[in-house]
């Protein structure tokens, strides 16, 4: 039986990080960025344990709108380690996002994505303009490089936004 002589077929699903301007733009959609806001601090405490750094750790932290044909997209929420990636520091990222910065510039060797359903209130369904408490999709992805946590960032997309992979 030929079914029965077939090998195994590896079940695993992979997530690539992709620029977001480039996921925007393959959906022939024109593509908008607004930096929402930029500070150096020592991060809330979830976020230093998830990259494993102590109370003086200094992070970039950045907000970031993302659009498609004049619509929100994805809110990037993202701290990045000063200790590990100092140039981010020096980076103007008023016209070019963290994330397509860190995508065409930044190597890494290990990554995590969670994916979850949240309910999006207060500023941040003012900022994905949607009525407060709309379910969306977030994900939070942490970044390392030989052990050194590099970024870690939630992405919260607009409602009705789907992952898919295909293998």
């Amino acid at each position: 039986d030929q079914l029965h002589t077939l090998q195994p077929f590896p079940r695993a699903a992979r997530f690539e990080i992709q620029m977001v301007r480039a996921v925007i733009e393959a959906r022939g959609e024109r593509y908008g960025y607004k930096l929402l806001s930029r500070k150096e601090e020592t991060g809330p405490r979830d976020v230093r344990e998830r990259l494993g750094l102590g109370d003086d750790a200094r992070l970039l932290h950045l907000r970031c709108l993302h659009s498609a044909v004049g619509r929100p997209f994805q809110i990037e929420d993202r701290w990045i380690n000063l200790d590990v990636l100092p140039a981010a520091r020096l980076t103007d990222f008023s016209d070019t996002g963290p994330n397509e910065w860190l995508v065409q510039t930044v190597p890494y060797s290990e990554v995590e994505i969670r994916i979850r359903a949240m309910a999006a209130t207060g500023t941040l369904a003012k900022q994905l303009v949607v009525q407060d408490g709309t379910a969306i999709v977030t994900t939070l992805r942490t970044t390392w490089l030989d052990g050194q946590a590099l970024t870690h960032v939630r992405l919260h997309f607009h409602d009705g936004y789907e992952f898919v992979t295909r293998y």
